[in-house]
């Protein structure tokens, strides 16, 4: 705390910067040049690290910061902005995976006790008490949504500026937090011979955490240049709701799944209340925008 309150903004930018740089090369230069394949650890020395629980605390930490940040910038109640971003984030994360394993593994939510975590080094389990792995994107967002909802209602605020605030924290800890996904290999897609394809399974597979993950940068650079000019309420929505749905659709016609639902993924069918909730909101707010400097 007192390291970063000696530290101006730009300053932290960059040692954020400098942080998701080392690790995204980190783990780029891992599956690639050495072809490593998934292992939920990393031995330093003899010394064992988590490297996805690591990325996920350090996606928590981001997205509260760069919340912060709009909330000053955007004349937020600094304190319940704060408090809502760590919230939402923290139980949109176990969400996530209690929804991953709803939608994608019924069987072992419903009977949990008769699935083991793992046997004779397999990490391919999603046992419901195995916080290491199974986390499903949209789940967590779908819990967020409903936790910022209540929060900031029982806090009395408007939930509309809030909710740019919390969609542009998350986006922001979504680097990190897709980083983390790329890291353990958790979203396996079909096998391909994709020159962005790693070794999954013990196969050469699509990596739709990478994938994610690199699509992420654009929504985040995007995010990041529009919102540096005055906007109407609801743009952050908006912006991340219609870009990240139908690309996230696609994406998953190349997960290897058999949990799909009148032949779609939970995810597939999320995405469409998400891209529809993005242009009914910019549908009421066309008469609002604000110029710039207005």
């Amino acid at each position: 705390m007192a390291v970063s309150a000696m530290l101006s903004q730009k300053q932290k930018n960059l040692l954020w910067f400098a942080i998701f740089t080392i690790s995204f090369l980190f783990f780029i230069i891992r599956s690639f040049y050495f072809n490593e394949p998934d292992t939920p650890q990393l031995l330093i020395g003899s010394f064992p690290v988590q490297p996805f629980g690591l990325l996920v605390a350090m996606g928590i930490l981001f997205g509260v910061y760069r919340g912060q940040v709009w909330a000053e910038n955007h004349g937020l109640n600094a304190k319940i902005a704060s408090d809502g971003t760590f919230y939402m984030i923290l139980l949109g994360l176990i969400g996530s995976h209690f929804l991953d394993v709803l939608w994608y593994y019924p069987a072992e939510f419903i009977n949990p006790l008769e699935y083991s975590c793992v046997i004779d080094g397999n990490i391919d389990c999603h046992y419901v008490f195995n916080f290491r792995q199974s986390y499903s994107s949209l789940g967590g967002f779908l819990t967020a949504v409903i936790v910022g909802v209540v929060y900031f209602r029982m806090k009395k605020q408007k939930v509309l500026p809030y909710a740019d605030m919390s969609v542009y924290a998350i986006t922001s800890a979504w680097l990190f937090g897709r980083l983390a996904c790329f890291s353990a290999h958790d979203h396996p897609g079909t096998i391909s011979d994709f020159f962005l394809a790693v070794n999954i399974r013990g196969a050469m597979r699509h990596d739709l955490g990478l994938y994610e993950l690199l699509f992420t940068f654009i929504i985040f650079g995007t995010m990041m240049y529009l919102t540096r000019e005055k906007r109407f309420t609801g743009f952050v929505v908006v912006l991340v709701t219609t870009m990240y749905a139908p690309v996230r659709f696609l994406l998953d016609f190349l997960r290897v799944s058999d949990a799909t639902y009148i032949g779609l993924t939970p995810a597939q069918w999320l995405t469409i209340p998400l891209f529809c909730t993005g242009l009914y909101l910019l549908y009421i707010k066309r008469n609002e925008i604000e110029k710039p400097g207005a």
